[in-house]
């Protein structure tokens, strides 16, 4: 398999670690386990941002279909998410990055802007005018945007860039069940 895979990247592979997947999520377990009422104060307060925001950005059609009376609405709608979640990506996405790494409590500062967007979010979500809907589209992209940076800075935080991946499986899985 590995002289396979290298064959296939055309560049060699890091060396095998041999811990057992079993292993690996045991280890995790135990950084979880180590600020345990932190972690699940973190993974609540990111299951409550993160619902409304994926609801919001996967019922764009019909929603906006309800919301404004007619199907082009909704056509709209789901064009004008889509723009901003390119807008997110290109601009805010890596500011976040930029900003998470460069200032002093970057973590903590993004952290403000995800409850600030949903706070937009779920401010203009049910306004049934055009700007309404253009903030909400915007704050709800943008805290897409926000998440995976702050979830990857957390990780790497506590669990050190040696179980970095499976412990930021473990979060969003946990995030998810929440």
């Amino acid at each position: 398999y590995r002289a396979k895979a290298q064959q296939v990247l055309g560049m060699p592979l890091p060396p095998a670690n041999g811990r057992s997947v079993c292993r690996v999520l045991k280890d995790a377990c135990a950084v979880l386990g180590k600020s345990l009422r932190v972690h699940l104060i973190t993974i609540v307060s990111c299951a409550a941002g993160i619902t409304i925001t994926l609801l919001y950005s996967t019922l764009l059609g019909d929603y906006g279909q309800m919301l404004f009376g007619n199907k082009a609405a909704g056509k709209d709608l789901a064009r004008m998410y889509n723009v901003w979640t390119c807008i997110g990506g290109a601009v805010v996405n890596p500011l976040a990055a930029y900003l998470g790494d460069k200032i002093g409590g970057g973590t903590k500062v993004l952290v403000v802007c995800m409850v600030l967007c949903s706070i937009t979010n779920s401010i203009f979500i049910a306004g049934q005018t055009w700007p309404a809907q253009m903030a909400a589209c915007a704050s709800s992209s943008f805290y897409f945007c926000i998440y995976g940076t702050v979830v990857i800075k957390y990780a790497l935080a506590y669990a050190g860039p040696a179980r970095i991946g499976t412990f930021q499986g473990l979060l969003t899985a946990c995030t998810s069940l929440v």
